[in-house]
């Protein structure tokens, strides 16, 4: 069955929680172990009141440069050689916890995700992916550009290709993955707001030359990839994107500021954060 949107947004309430607000925002785990927590913390929520059930939007730019790897890059042959050259560029270099594999973030990046309470919707895999396109498109729909199609297909020569690659005309501007929990789905995507993709796509490319990577992983082609600045002909900012797929929501729904600080999220987060420290001995 097709997914619709608003429809779909609109059953929940949402709390939206920016990563500038987080306290531990510089460290780069942060942000994964947050979401890894909201997905058992959202169930919590809706336990504990009657009223209309809650999501979560969560945004989680980062403000340095950071190469965020999947588990199969962990199996590289030589990884530390690809670590140790990444960090002579000033990344950090972190693994996260949901498919994929590496991808590239700056102060130019958002990523985001959305979570959902299974109790109140179950959504296939493919529809939960698409909910994330129809953000975006929704997203550009509502500053007038309704022109630019935002399509959804692996871009084969991209840093970590996916069936649901964010795509216009040809070249990918973000990728998607999932978190499936027993009690949730998180929908995540990172999208190239600005900067210099060609320049990201270079550096992943040398990483997996330099970890020994096989063909089974990436051969990335600058060519592939651009920037929703670029695709836009416009220098838009990341908080300027924000700010538009805020309107979405407030379009639609009632989107509230999310509380960092909340003593069950705080537990939840504290474990998972442990849990991001452990995933990054690669040794």
């Amino acid at each position: 069955m097709a997914l619709n949107f608003f429809k779909t947004i609109k059953l929940f309430e949402w709390q939206r929680f920016h990563d500038f607000d987080n306290p531990e925002k510089d460290d780069p785990n942060s942000g994964l172990a947050y979401q890894d927590a909201f997905i058992r913390y959202l169930p919590q929520i809706n336990q504990a009141q009657s009223n209309q059930p809650q999501a979560i939007l969560h945004y989680y730019p980062y403000n340095q440069k950071a190469v965020l790897l999947g588990g199969k890059d962990t199996r590289l042959p030589q990884l530390q050689a690809g670590i140790n050259y990444l960090e002579s560029l000033g990344y950090r270099v972190v693994v996260r916890p949901h498919g994929g594999l590496a991808v590239v973030n700056d102060p130019q990046v958002l990523n985001i995700a959305m979570v959902l309470d299974k109790d109140y919707i179950d959504l296939t895999i493919d529809n939960a992916y698409q909910l994330m396109i129809d953000l975006v498109q929704v997203s550009l729909n509502l500053q007038g550009y309704a022109h630019i199609k935002i399509e959804a297909y692996e871009i084969v020569d991209s840093y970590c290709p996916g069936k649901f690659d964010i795509v216009v005309a040809g070249q990918k501007i973000g990728g998607i993955a999932q978190r499936r929990f027993r009690s949730g789905t998180t929908v995540a995507a990172y999208i190239s707001i600005g900067g210099n993709q060609d320049q990201r796509s270079l550096d992943i490319k040398e990483f997996y030359a330099r970890s020994q990577a096989d063909l089974s992983y990436p051969q990335v082609n600058l060519n592939s990839m651009t920037s929703l600045s670029q695709v836009l002909g416009l220098d838009i900012s990341l908080a300027q994107y924000t700010a538009w797929l805020d309107q979405v929501f407030q379009s639609k729904v009632n989107l509230t500021t999310g509380n960092f600080n909340h003593p069950s999220l705080e537990e939840i987060y504290q474990y998972r954060y442990q849990q991001a420290l452990k995933r990054n001995q690669l040794g």
